[in-house]
């Protein structure tokens, strides 16, 4: 996902009539969410927010829980 970081930041140029966003926001911390985004700090220089349950998984602290698979 790291090679969308140019994509994301022309769609954002486009979107918001702006070279930087003010920050980065994310939803969650999935490897689809955030693979993007070491490139695109290194584009903007943001910061970034996250909800506070999300930073064991951002930082590495721990593995997202595997998926429940028992509604099947």
């Amino acid at each position: 996902m790291a090679y969308l970081s140019d994509t994301i930041s022309e769609v954002v140029k486009k979107r918001i009539r702006s070279a930087k966003p003010k920050a980065i926001v994310l939803t969650h911390a999935h490897f689809d969410h955030i693979g993007s985004l070491e490139g695109l700090l290194r584009m903007w220089d943001v910061p970034v927010y996250a909800h506070q349950k999300e930073l064991p998984f951002l930082t590495g602290k721990e593995d997202y829980p595997e998926p429940d698979r028992s509604y099947n």
